[in-house]
């Protein structure tokens, strides 16, 4: 069955970005974005941003892991339904880029660049949102489509899961 809104950026039949299998396409697809090499070269092409900028984006949410809990192992951020979806976007044709898309490059470089001034990643990812909030973007973009009938991630109370900083 496929979904008749993916041409406004949601993938196959997956409507509900809370359902097991949001998650599932999520894990998968944050393990392939792994691997890829063409994508960052058309990411680039895509957008304003350089090579070097979505290089170190890719590598920060997807590559590196972080100090996300006090006392643990350094892991991946968990991954994220509405980012591996914008990731797509993103490397697919100029047209089908949501603004939120280019907000997550811009919070992600805010991020990056207060880290390695010595913020932490919880701290570095509070101002960037202040800043270039991506979740408050998805919102946006996830309460269009609600009104298409879609079981987006905003649930009836008008709650969605937030971003934080584990998600990214």
């Amino acid at each position: 069955m496929t979904n008749k809104l993916s041409e406004r950026g949601i993938l196959g039949a997956i409507t509900d970005t809370f359902s097991p299998e949001a998650f599932k396409h999520a894990a998968l697809y944050y393990e392939e974005i792994r691997h890829f090499s063409t994508d960052i070269e058309r990411i680039s092409a895509n957008t304003e941003f350089t090579y070097e900028q979505i290089l170190m984006v890719k590598q920060y949410l997807f590559i590196n892991k972080h100090h996300l809990e006090p006392g643990q192992a350094p892991r991946h951020f968990d991954a994220c339904f509405e980012i591996a979806e914008s990731w797509r976007r993103l490397m697919s044709k100029r047209d089908e880029i949501q603004p939120h898309d280019l907000i997550l490059i811009k919070h992600e470089l805010s991020e990056i660049d207060l880290v390695n001034k010595g913020f932490s990643q919880e701290d570095a990812h509070t101002i960037s949102n202040k800043l270039y909030n991506y979740a408050e973007a998805c919102d946006a973009f996830y309460i269009s489509l609600k009104g298409t009938g879609a079981n987006t991630s905003i649930n009836a109370g008008g709650i969605r899961r937030p971003l934080d900083k584990h998600t990214h």
